[in-house]
This record gives C-alpha cells, sequence and structure tokens, in this order.
C-alpha cells in the first residue's frame, strides 16, 4: 500500500580481506520502484550510511503503513584492530515519508551484540528490536536479547533478556513478517543447543503480549 518497493543491500570494501585490521570504507545504499514503472526503472542510489566498517550482511527491515523504513544491521567495527571502545556496533537507521535517512545507535561494542531483527507495532508506534548476544559468563553461552523504542523518537531500552537460560547456546532470532497486534501478540524464535550435553539443535521461542492503548 505504500506506492513502491526497495531495495536494500551492504557494499563492504571490495578489497577487504581476511586480516583483522582492514575493515575499510564501505556503505548500505538504497533503490526504490515505483509501482507502475517499467520494470528495468529504478531510482537514483540512495546512500544510508558510508565510511570505515560501516557495512555488513546482517541486514532486517520493517515498513510502516505510511511507508516509513525501520532498518536495523551489525556495523564491522568488530573487525577492526586494535579495537576501539564505546562504538556502535549495532545501528538502527529510519527512512521518513519524504525519503530521509537518519542514524541511530542501537548497541555498543562492548555488548557484542550480533544478528539483529526488528518488528513493528504500528498500531502503538513501537519498534521491538532482538538480537544475539554473549552470555556475561561464558562466550560459549548466548542469549536473545530484547529493546524496544518509541518510532517517532528514536531512544531504545536497556536491553531485557527475552530468550536465555543457563547452558544454553542462542543465535539467529526470527519472527513474523506482517505487522503485529494486540490479540496474536508479538513472537521471536531462534535456534539453540546445550554444548555441555551435545544435545541435538532446538527451536525455542516466545510470544510477548501487547498493551491495549
Amino acid at each position: 500500500g505504500t506506492g513502491y518497493i526497495g531495495a536494500i543491500w551492504s557494499q563492504q570494501a571490495a578489497n577487504k580481506s581476511g586480516h583483522r585490521d582492514s575493515a575499510g570504507v564501505g556503505r548500505l545504499v538504497m533503490r526504490v520502484h515505483q509501482d507502475g514503472d517499467h520494470p528495468t526503472q529504478w531510482s537514483p542510489i540512495e546512500v544510508i550510511a558510508s565510511g570505515q566498517a560501516v557495512a555488513d550482511d546482517h541486514l532486517n527491515t520493517a515498513v510502516a503503513r505510511d511507508g516509513s523504513v525501520y532498518l536495523v544491521t551489525k556495523t564491522s567495527l568488530d573487525d577492526l584492530w586494535p579495537q576501539v571502545a564505546q562504538v556502535p556496533l549495532l545501528m538502527a537507521y529510519v527512512r521518513d515519508i519524504f525519503g530521509k535517512w537518519t542514524g541511530h545507535p542501537l548497541s555498543l561494542s562492548e555488548e557484542r551484540g550480533t544478528r539483529p531483527i526488528v518488528t513493528l507495532d504500528d498500531e502503538r508506534g513501537i519498534l521491538h528490536v532482538f538480537y544475539t548476544r554473549p552470555s556475561i559468563h561464558t562466550r560459549s553461552e548466548r542469549a536473545i536479547v530484547h529493546r524496544w523504542s518509541d518510532r517517532t523518537r528514536i531512544k531504545f531500552s536497556e536491553p531485557d533478556v527475552a530468550i536465555g537460560q543457563a547452558g544454553l547456546y542462542l543465535n539467529d532470532a526470527t519472527s513474523t513478517h506482517q505487522g503485529m497486534n494486540q490479540e496474536e501478540g508479538l513472537l521471536v524464535m531462534c535456534w539453540g543447543s546445550d554444548r555441555k550435553t551435545e544435545t541435538p539443535n532446538r527451536a525455542y521461542f516466545r510470544v510477548y503480549q501487547l498493551e491495549s492503548g
């Protein structure tokens, strides 16, 4: 119902090698195709963000009914050496109805977050973000954590554990792609295994009940 489709992708430095000190200049970009235009007719490239180690291959989006686009992504700042403290490892970007992009830090490098996803409660105007974070006790344990923000004034909450259990290595959060509602709630899922007992991979989930109003 927005009148267009968009394609978003990351352009990491073409000459980036496997060395940890070689994370170069990259960028996140988007192109738009208006409904009714010729299939090969797309807008010029929109640069969402550019700079050293900005781009990575972890991208996830949600679209509001008014056409606003919400993108969460991991940067490649953890590939830099020496590592830099207190830099945004996870970012959220917003494209408003006029096509203007703005960036908002989501999680700093010390948290070591990865694989973020974003879901939108359009009726209440709330963004929900989930991502993987290592346990504070041991890196062999990982949990899925949750932050949220008002979509019109982006400021993310402190993280809370959405799915986690001692001894479990959890990863790759996912959710439904359609909009959520109060009756159905918000579903988040992931896979995980208990590496100590060598159990096979299992699916884990949680349903958040949304408040009315």
